[in-house]
């Protein structure tokens, strides 16, 4: 099963800047996240699972925004369910390889696990110094532990493509009060609970 994830900016794939281009409209130079327990479901009963893989969904690498399921052939499945983030067990193995490599810059050396998302930019709006805007947004412990589950119906035949609309995500969030949160707490936490909603179904191909 081949599913394809495209960040969508300015109501079109993201494109990455690295510098701000213009001091009235928003850009974004990083986003990355994390996407892991990836499981199949047909009529809300589990069908495929993926075993302790986990993924890290990168802007500026094209491949990493391509994830592949190594479901069996011809599987019935109407929706794909999976995880926004890390979970707490994982969190607190201590750093490991792959994608969960600390090189890879997603994880809080400090202890408090994996960072789940990474949404850096710059913003009009924003009341940060040039307009900077800073969300690191982490955290396994409860109350405010911040990994989601979310749920996207199957779109149809073939590849599955998922928008993940980050237009959204800034449109909910007042920038002018909240713009760099960057460690775990309920302010990381609610920022989650929007995040869980950002992720859609697309028809294109």
């Amino acid at each position: 099963v081949q599913l394809r994830f495209t960040p969508v900016f300015h109501g079109k794939a993201l494109v990455i800047q690295e510098e701000p281009t213009s001091p009235v409209q928003a850009d974004i130079g990083t986003f990355r996240c994390y996407l892991s327990a990836f499981t199949l479901m047909e009529n809300d009963t589990v069908v495929w699972a993926e075993k302790n893989n986990f993924h890290l969904l990168d802007a500026v690498d094209p491949a990493s925004l391509e994830v592949d399921l190594a479901a069996p052939q011809h599987v019935k499945y109407d929706a794909v369910r999976f995880q926004l983030g890390i979970d707490s067990l994982t969190s607190v193995s201590g750093a490991l390889g792959g994608d969960l490599d600390p090189t890879k810059g997603m994880y809080w050396a400090w202890n408090s696990g994996y960072i789940n998302l990474k949404l850096e930019g710059h913003s009009p709006k924003s009341a940060g110094r040039n307009g900077a805007f800073e969300f690191h947004l982490g955290g396994y412990l409860p109350p405010y532990a911040t990994a989601r589950t979310i749920v996207v119906h199957r779109c149809g035949p073939g590849v599955q493509h998922i928008t993940i609309d980050l237009d959204q995500f800034l449109g909910a969030v007042d920038l002018q009060a909240q713009n760099n949160e960057i460690s775990p707490g309920k302010a990381a936490y609610d920022l989650s609970l929007i995040l869980a909603t950002i992720f859609h179904c697309s028809d294109a191909r």
